[in-house]
């Protein structure tokens, strides 16, 4: 309930309402809205370095530093949520690896790949905050498995291997190479930039309609992507994808664009 209630998804939380009360949501790079939105009885603060479903728009470094020392004024726990953008989808462990220590968060989340999508949930804390919590205090029916835990170990211990490291770096590069080039042959449909690092990646488009419409077409020529907030085709492939799966994933959704 607890995850339902900082979401603003309404489509999943209409089915669990009444959530839990005294939420606000800010919006991401807002440097204005940060010292209304934080204030005297602010508890903590939840937010993704990058977008999921959001759209794939990373929070800017800048942005996230003020957000730290805003927290720190008040005494929030700043929380970034990297269930979907941390263990190496970026090329670094978190997200946030890239980022000055002065942005860092005083709690991490993650969950799915943290054991390759056997069910896990797991949180890293500051001794700040952990020194405040007793055995059972965050209990997770899928937190402490031992089996999960073995998986979860075996992952992080493959991904975090310099042969893993360096194919992921690579594979990154290429598949952003290739999706730099979409916009300049479809200038009329796609925004200029594009959204992400490493591989969680994101297309923006010029009408919020054809998102949902590439999906469709990709998905019948045998690729799956995802939408990304309202105006966005979501890029988020296997961490071992190799360059030939890049090639034809683009290549399919270049076709799909095309038959726009």
């Amino acid at each position: 309930m607890g995850a339902l209630s900082v979401t603003v998804n309404p489509k999943y939380q209409a089915p669990f309402a009444p959530l839990l009360p005294g939420v606000d949501v800010g919006r991401l790079n807002d440097h204005e809205g940060l010292k209304t939105l934080i204030v005297e009885n602010t508890c903590a603060v939840i937010v993704e370095p990058i977008q999921g479903e959001g759209g794939i728009n990373g929070a800017n470094v800048n942005w996230l530093r003020a957000l730290r020392q805003r927290c720190d004024e008040v005494g929030a726990v700043l929380i970034y949520d990297e269930v979907q953008c941390g263990i190496f989808r970026t090329g670094t462990l978190w997200a946030h690896s890239a980022f000055p220590i002065d942005c860092h968060p005083d709690i991490v989340t993650m969950a799915k790949p943290l054991a390759n999508g056997y069910p896990i949930g797991a949180v890293l804390l500051r001794d700040t905050v952990s020194e405040t919590m007793t055995a059972g205090t965050h209990g997770t029916t899928f937190g402490g498995s031992p089996l999960a835990c073995a998986i979860g170990y075996h992952v992080l211990e493959r991904l975090a291997s310099r042969d893993s490291i360096t194919k992921i770096a690579e594979t990154s590069e290429y598949l952003a190479g290739r999706l730099e080039q979409l916009p300049k042959w479809f200038p009329d449909i796609l925004q200029t930039n594009i959204r992400g690092r490493g591989l969680i990646r994101g297309l923006g488009f010029q009408r919020a309609g054809d998102p949902g419409r590439v999906v469709s077409m990709a998905r019948e020529r045998g690729v799956f992507v995802l939408t990304g907030g309202a105006d966005a085709v979501r890029l988020v492939p296997s961490l071992n994808v190799g360059k030939e799966e890049v090639d034809l994933a683009v290549d399919v959704l270049e076709s799909c664009i095309g038959a726009l």
